[in-house]
């Protein structure tokens, strides 16, 4: 299987685990929400929305930071010219589980989307509304990130 198998969608966890979790810069071990969150995912995101997924890297190295996505090149795919990479704190393993859940989705979401990580001046929470509304039809609540539920434009 090749890193690049996003484009073509998953039908079982196996498969997505090894997209996604089985990198040199993820360990279940040390991550076990985060490792849940991921097969919870997994199980949730409908087959329509698996196969939208472009080539992501996920990457979970210690930080305050509880997630950010950002678009980058992928030297192992180059048909892939806006790959995107994952970031996944350790800090999410002191969060409750369903808080966990949501934060992975959400920032696979936000590939999904193929947001690349710029604000709008005129709607600099447009990009978290978005992915949160996608992850409410895989059965998720949404995230807030940055407080946009109070902030944003109402819409």
């Amino acid at each position: 299987m090749s890193l690049c198998l996003g484009r073509g969608g998953f039908m079982n966890w196996e498969e997505f685990e090894y997209e996604y979790v089985c990198y040199p810069w993820f360990e279940p071990e040390c991550r076990e929400r985060t490792y849940k969150a991921m097969k919870v995912l997994c199980e949730r995101m409908p087959e329509e929305d698996k196969v939208r997924i472009p080539s992501v890297i996920v990457f979970a190295p210690p930080s305050a930071v509880w997630g950010e996505q950002h678009t980058l090149f992928h030297p192992a795919c180059p048909e892939d010219r806006a790959t995107h990479m994952l970031y996944l704190s350790p800090e999410l393993e002191n969060r409750p589980q369903a808080n966990v859940n949501s934060t992975v989705a959400h920032e696979f979401a936000h590939a999904i989307l193929n947001h690349d990580g710029t604000m709008s001046a005129e709607d600099p929470y447009q990009h978290e509304r978005e992915a949160d509304t996608l992850i409410a039809t895989w059965g998720y609540r949404p995230t807030n990130s940055c407080g946009w539920m109070q902030k944003g434009k109402k819409k």
